[in-house]
């Protein structure tokens, strides 16, 4: 018998919890063991009688609650709770939040949640040793509950600071969208550029938004909108985000220890999550909107709510062509660029009752890259629909349908072309139950309908090439997060089916958790993963898209999907003189069956045979990576911010026949530091006058060690008469003198000098909800950052030519005005 399963995939707590947030002023006592929460619902919004869900984010308990009607919660030593008050007569994401972060041993808490805060009730202890909080007087200023930004609750002598902040876990973080606008940006708030800031994830290049997770391939990444898959979100040249940040509400990121409802990929989830439009409970139709300007790209969004209903749409575009005209007609730079993109995002959400939603999600994004001779096209279509119910015996049922398409075109005009195209059908739906004491329970079902087409067609030889795959992969999963005592223990099992492969095959995981005294906490984790869809690699360079190609059996052989063992484990420290947040992670993973394009490997019989597939021509590679993070964060205050240190190797050997190499995106030492000052403001050194206002200034710095290349040992002339030297069709005749062929040495055994850069934001002005202006310096010391080697080789020597990265560019400014 099939249990009825609704609803959206993804994640065991709801990570993006949007509404008005208050914060709930305490009295507190000592206490032994748990921390017991006695409270009444008495806010305005919530006056209608009625069965209403209280959760408490943290832990995930749930309880239906009448307004006015005492409930208790048995809450988990810490000192930050967040409780979440869901209406029924609004959209379904929409709650009001009541948070609290105390100092201190353990409580037994009383109070009343209301509207402008929480009103402090007298405690059922004797409160003698905290007489300052026995009669409070509460203030607050709400706000979005996904906001990290802090508020403050002043009962006289005592000062508390809420936050909201996810649970940790090994390898997981959460980055919200009002981090990602704080942080120095290229051209603006970036979601992908914020990942990279991260320890453990390399970036190939300022030009580049690819993320390298831990020595895996930049394919190996599920980036997830919505629960949709995306293919390849990348837009050229590195300063535009492929995600409009107005509509997200934050990003999870996984580098290690995803739980067994992801899968198809071997090194991280990349978790986006859209913003519900309507900032508050009243109806409004365009409150919050915005437009916003900078040096390069113009974007707008607009939001609003009526009844049940809540929307965001934002589009961007781009006039970065129209800049590079004007300044290199004035003689500031010597670039022709002629590229163009757009990008449209949105999600419409409906309330299909207290406890029920139904949202409908889009992204679209297209880029066209002219450097004449050779053009460049690209984009991506995604639409998820999502249906969430919260049932009040405990189940949670998600689904999700969804469509994904990503095509790419690369050729020289007349001469050839390359064409690749990746589509996904999606349904997928999980239930999950909380009855059990001490169980989370979370299973599901996962089908996808893919098609992969790959076109190469060579135009003066009047040749096409086409390989295309129709195929179905079907996914069961199932995870249970246990918590005896002190202990999570998280064992998880994804079973998994493609059509074009002879046999199913299983992902099993576990995870393991230990609370130590002092919010000290010690993680394991070890996972087998599979993926189904790999991309090809072709050469040295890095291409600005994934070519995808899937794992079947083909003439010759069958393409197996990629594998990976992984191993990790963690120690992480919470409020280190009450102020930092410390964590050290180590791994080990290894990988299996990379795909190489080698068709100068394979024997005639193979290369020239019209009937064969596309997977023919491939040989398959293994390797392994091994390394450390070092993490120590301040995440609130006047001062925040970071500093991280990462270490590690990665290898892959081809064949048994060629040594084993560094991979192009090889990095053993990166270490990177960002800082912010409140200077006015929340936290801020002065107060604001106005209500919202502040003045931030903040900083990036990164330093790694240059990524391998192949270096040239030499060169010789060539003298093969009518042919040319490999180079490109139409290159000079190598019976001409002056025409050289550079010797390769061995396969990047060099690296490029050391990686280092420091971008500064030292403007970002504005007030809350009303308006922001920010000023940005890139570069700041003008370091060359090599990004590739290049030879002349009409020179005799060939000389060498350095391609670098972005220069210091002290120009990019941004305005933004809110409706």
């Amino acid at each position: 018998m099939l249990l009825p399963i609704y609803i959206v995939a993804s994640g065991i707590q709801m990570l993006s919890k949007i509404g008005s947030c208050a914060m709930l002023a305490i009295g507190w006592s000592s206490a032994a063991g748990v921390i017991h929460l006695n409270a009444t619902l008495t806010d305005s919004a919530f006056s209608v009688s009625g069965k209403y869900q209280i959760e408490v984010l943290e832990t995930g308990d749930t309880l239906r609650i009448e307004p006015g009607q005492k409930f208790s919660f048995a809450l988990p030593p810490d000192s930050l709770w967040t409780l979440c008050a869901k209406k029924g007569d609004t959209a379904g994401a929409y709650e009001k939040c009541f948070e609290i972060r105390r100092p201190g041993k353990d409580s037994v808490i009383e109070a009343k949640l209301e509207g402008t805060g929480a009103f402090l009730a007298q405690p059922e202890v004797d409160l003698a040793t905290a007489a300052t909080v026995a009669s409070a007087n509460v203030t607050t200023e709400e706000g979005p509950a996904g906001d990290t930004e802090t508020e403050s609750v002043r009962l006289q002598k005592v000062m508390l600071r809420a936050q909201r902040t996810p649970k940790r876990a090994l390898g997981r973080q959460t980055v919200s969208a009002k981090l990602i606008k704080r942080m120095p940006g290229l051209a603006e708030a970036d979601v992908i550029r914020s990942i990279q800031g991260l320890p453990g994830v390399v970036s190939s290049s300022d030009f580049s938004t690819k993320i390298y997770v831990r020595g895996g391939g930049s394919d190996q990444n599920l980036i997830l909108f919505d629960n949709a898959p995306v293919y390849s979100p990348v837009h050229f040249f590195g300063l535009f985000s492929t995600f409009l940040v107005n509509g997200i509400q934050d990003v999870t990121f996984y580098k290690s220890g995803f739980p067994a409802e992801y899968g198809n990929r071997l090194s991280s989830v990349l978790d986006v999550r859209s913003r519900r439009g309507g900032r508050d409970s009243s109806n409004s139709l365009f409150k919050g909107s915005s437009v916003q300007i900078s040096t390069v790209a113009t974007s707008a969004h607009t939001e609003g709510h009526q009844g049940p209903v809540r929307w965001l749409w934002a589009g961007r575009t781009t006039y970065i062509k129209q800049v590079v005209d004007f300044l290199r007609e004035r003689g500031a730079i010597d670039l022709v660029l002629d590229y163009y993109f757009y990008d449209l995002q949105g999600n419409m959400a409906y309330a299909l009752g207290p406890d029920a939603e139904a949202s409908f999600s889009v992204y679209q994004g297209r880029d066209r890259l002219n450097f004449d001779p050779f053009l460049v096209e690209w984009g991506n279509t995604v639409i998820p629909i999502n249906f969430k119910w919260k049932h009040s015996d405990g189940w949670t049922y998600r689904t999700t349908l969804a469509y994904s398409l990503m095509s790419q075109t690369f050729g020289l005009t007349s001469i050839f072309e390359f064409y690749n195209r990746i589509a996904t059908w999606q349904a997928k739906q999980s239930a999950e139950y909380s009855g059990l004491e001490g169980h989370r329970l979370t299973f599901g079902e996962e089908a996808s309908g893919m098609q992969t087409i790959f076109r190469n067609s060579q135009y003066v030889a009047r040749l096409t090439f086409r390989d295309q795959t129709d195929f179905l992969l079907v996914s069961l999963f199932m995870q249970d997060k246990w918590s005896p005592g002190k202990w999570e223990i998280t064992p998880g099992l994804r079973l998994n089916y493609a059509s074009t492969l002879e046999a199913p095959q299983a992902e099993p995981r576990l995870s393991v958790k230990y609370s130590l005294p002092a919010k000290q906490t010690l993680d394991f984790h070890a996972g087998y993963y599979l993926q189904y869809i790999n991309s090809i690699l072709f050469g040295d360079q890095e291409s600005i898209n994934e070519f995808y190609y899937p794992a079947k059996k083909v003439k010759y052989r069958t393409v197996e999907p990629t594998a990976s063992v992984l191993l990790a484990a963690g120690y992480s420290k919470e409020q280190i003189f009450n102020q930092f947040d410390f964590s050290l992670e180590g791994y080990y993973k290894s990988l299996y069956h990379l795909l190489i394009f080698a068709p100068n490997e394979k024997p005639d019989s193979i290369l020239f045979d019209t009937q064969r597939d596309l997977g023919d021509l491939f040989d398959e590679a293994e390797g392994y990576s091994l390394g450390y993070e070092a993490s120590l964060r301040r995440p609130v205050g006047t001062l925040f911010g970071g500093l991280s240190y990462s270490h590690g190797y990665s290898v892959i050997r081809e064949n048994v026949f060629r040594e084993p190499y560094y991979p192009k995106w090889h990095q053993p030492h990166s270490f990177k530091a960002d800082l912010a000052v409140n200077w006015k403001g929340a936290d801020g050194i002065w107060a604001s006058k106005k209500k919202g206002g502040y003045f931030r200034s903040s900083t990036q710095v990164k330093y790694a060690t240059g990524l391998p290349y192949t270096e040239y040992s030499g060169y010789a002339p060539s003298h093969l008469i009518d042919q040319n030297d490999g180079r490109m069709a139409g290159g000079p005749n190598p019976e001409f003198e002056g025409n050289l062929n550079v010797m390769r040495a061995g396969y990047n055994e060099a690296v490029v000098p050391p990686y280092f850069r420091w971008d500064v934001k030292p403007v970002d002005w504005g007030r809350e909800g009303k308006w922001n202006f920010s000023f940005t310096i890139l570069n700041v010391t003008n370091h060359k950052n090599v990004f590739f080697y290049t030879y002349d080789r009409q020179q005799n020597p060939p000389e060498r030519i350095t391609i670098t990265q972005f220069p210091f560019f002290p120009f990019l400014l941004s305005y933004e005005y809110t409706f």
